[in-house]
């Protein structure tokens, strides 16, 4: 039977940290907290759950405190939480489950962060989650940190679940990421991820500059890549560039097979030049494309049924084939019924009744 630390870094997390640890006891055999400068009572609601909580100076550096973290445990492997996350019943029953027959270096387990209004999860992909204890788990990254995967790795169909509270987006890791750039130079994943916190920060012409110097040095990741170019065409779309929000669209299929969302979002592009049966036939892209989590992909379900459902009921709409329209409203209903799904349902019965009731 293996043993499994939970290694944890916090900073006024009182708000959720009872939620994650309250049922950790069922797969942890020690429960490790670094608190990186407290002013709430985190620190209080930890020390109901372990003994082993312990203080860390903050120097702009979440591998430095993950690795401090993981230094102090003592059981044969490793598993880390945020304290915004969630370990689901039956992930932590199988992680219990898991102790007797455990032999691999790293399992990677679902990240889901993604929930629709109704709690139904749509994004999510793969994290090294539990790691063998020893001197490659090693955390790398001032922020977005890791750890490379090593040895022999399992991908495990179970999800940890990540359910933030908080509202407002910070500069912290943009600023953290303008430090640490003036000291040395990023590695391809720290581009990466520079490039998207330029993104969610509205600063889109430093976004597109980033990721296009990560792009042109050909060091990334191949997922990184393709993602990279989704972001980049974003940009390029809020900022009314639109030939070049295509051309990094397209760009896409130089590193891989083509993605769902991907081909949806072409689908959105011809659309809104009014080009509907370009637009049709990418959104039937988007519905055929194939499952890439395996590949530890960002993978968001709502691209490859739901959301280019919604969009074949607009376009067949605009070329008045009302029919098909309302079943590809059908079909998005039956997978989500929510107030759009709704609204259009009731719109095509008042206005089409007689052709509704033909379909």
């Amino acid at each position: 039977m293996k043993s499994i630390s939970l290694c944890m870094i916090v900073k006024n997390e009182e708000k959720v940290l009872e939620r994650v640890l309250k049922n950790a006891k069922i797969y942890a055999d020690e429960i490790i907290i670094v608190d990186t400068g407290s002013t709430d009572n985190t620190i209080e609601i930890a020390k109901k759950y372990t003994d082993k909580v312990y203080d860390f100076e903050w120097c702009d550096d979440f591998a430095a405190a993950r690795n401090y973290s993981f230094s102090l445990a003592k059981s044969d492997y490793i598993m880390w939480l945020d304290a915004d996350d969630i370990v689901p019943e039956d992930t932590a029953l199988y992680i219990s489950n898991l102790k007797s027959i455990m032999d691999k270096d790293v399992y990677m387990l679902k990240y889901t962060n993604g929930f629709r209004d109704n709690g139904e999860a749509i994004f999510s992909y793969y994290r090294e989650r539990i790691i063998r204890n020893s001197r490659l788990a090693i955390w790398k990254g001032a922020v977005h940190e890791c750890i490379t995967p090593f040895g022999e790795v399992e991908r495990v169909n179970k999800s940890i679940e990540h359910h933030s509270i908080k509202t407002t987006k910070s500069r912290r890791n943009l600023d953290i990421y303008i430090k640490t750039k003036k000291t040395r130079n990023l590695t391809p994943r720290e581009q990466y991820y520079m490039g998207r916190e330029y993104y969610d920060n509205q600063e889109y012409s430093d976004c597109i500059n980033t990721l296009q110097t990560f792009l042109t040095e050909g060091k990334g990741w191949v997922e990184n890549n393709i993602d990279a170019c989704v972001v980049i065409s974003n940009a390029y779309n809020i900022l009314n560039q639109k030939e070049k929000e295509l051309d990094y669209l397209l760009m896409t299929f130089r590193f891989d097979q083509p993605r769902a969302n991907v081909c949806y979002y072409i689908g959105n592009y011809f659309f809104d030049k009014r080009d509907y049966y370009l637009a049709i036939y990418w959104y039937n892209m988007s519905i055929t494309c194939n499952d890439v989590s395996s590949k530890g992909a960002f993978v968001h379900k709502d691209y490859y049924d739901y959301l280019p459902y919604l969009q074949l009921c607009l376009a067949y709409f605009k070329l008045n084939n009302i029919a098909k329209a309302y079943n590809y409203n059908e079909l998005a209903y039956s997978i989500y019924q929510n107030e759009t799904t709704t609204n259009n349902r009731q719109f095509f019965i008042d206005n089409y009744p007689q052709l509704i009731n033909e379909v």
